[in-house]
């Protein structure tokens, strides 16, 4: 499935990753948290990252993002699917802005 992995310190990167619990519980080091974000794009990260100190990532509204995260889509279902090219689009002008994507 197709992501938008980001990293700390990082810019952010399009990868093909594997659609199962296991896979995205390594990218982001540990138990997956997901946040809506809109147009059933969802922001996933480790849900005990600020406890577990892992490093600031990004400030994200009113919030700061720590270790490393992932954007992805999700269906009706709510199961994770690849991004289109317009997701990718949509990501890099509304929601990374000026932070470029390494294809």
């Amino acid at each position: 499935m197709k992501v938008v992995i980001v990293k700390p310190d990082n810019k952010p990167e399009i990868k093909e990753v594997e659609n199962d619990l296991k896979s995205l519980q390594k990218i982001v080091g540990g138990i997956i948290q997901c946040v809506p974000l809109t147009n059933n794009l969802v922001l996933t990260c480790n849900d005990e990252g600020k406890l577990i100190g892992l490093p600031i990532n990004r400030h994200f509204g009113n919030d700061i993002l720590v270790g490393t995260f992932f954007i992805t889509k999700s269906d009706n279902e709510g199961d994770f699917i690849s991004l289109t090219d317009e997701d990718l689009t949509f990501i890099r002008t509304r929601i990374l802005k000026d932070l470029p994507l390494d294809d």
